[in-house]
């Protein structure tokens, strides 16, 4: 999956500097919900020199995350189950099934 986001690297724009496993706990969802629950990541990647302004930042990010999301979703033929919520500088986004009161457990800021 992290060549889908190193492309923008070799064409020297953005870099991808890494990503990591997003903690979280599930022991206030039901059964159903740990079924079904998805793996959270969390991508950084660094801001060219080229991008004068912020939201020119941000539309880069778009472009990179819909390629990516296509390359990943179509690979080796496949259809793979993806999606990315959002890659934004501005915004951390998670997008599940929660009820309000388990969304501080779950992400670890209760």
């Amino acid at each position: 999956m992290p060549e889908a986001f190193r492309s923008g690297r070799r064409r020297g724009r953005s870099e991808f500097l890494g990503w990591r496993d997003v903690p979280t706990r599930n022991d206030s969802l039901g059964q159903t919900a740990i079924a079904s629950e998805p793996v959270v990541k969390q991508i950084f990647i660094g801001r060219s020199s080229k991008l004068q302004d912020d939201m020119a930042f941000e539309r880069k990010l778009y472009v990179i995350r819909k390629q990516a999301e296509a390359k990943i979703r179509y690979s080796s033929g496949r259809r793979y189950s993806f999606y990315i919520c959002s890659l934004s500088h501005r915004t951390l986004t998670y997008r599940g099934v929660l009820i309000s009161n388990q969304v501080p457990d779950y992400s670890g800021f209760a």
